[in-house]
């Protein structure tokens, strides 16, 4: 089983039973990334419920760095909208 970035161990989550914050860093560019769950959606998905379902209110590229550790911004980098690009 591939294990979820998230829980992988460079991130750090702040857990106070309510609400945790997960923060780590991008795992292409290094940036600070931090993401806001509640804990019991987040014990629901170290449990093994789909991203989407966990955690329905996070944009979709927040749910990607729980699952891969890509930010937005990495994303963005290494796939640019058609006509976003210098060259």
């Amino acid at each position: 089983m591939i294990t979820k970035y998230v829980f992988r161990g460079d991130c750090t989550v702040t857990d106070d039973g309510v609400d945790a914050v997960i923060e780590g860093p991008c795992v292409m560019s290094g940036r600070a990334v931090k993401v806001a769950v509640k804990s019991a959606d987040l014990a629901r998905y170290k449990a093994g419920d789909f991203v989407q379902d966990c955690f329905p209110y996070l944009k979709a590229a927040q749910r990607e760095f729980l699952i891969s550790g890509i930010s937005s911004e990495a994303w963005d980098e290494m796939f640019p909208v058609e006509g976003e690009d210098d060259g």
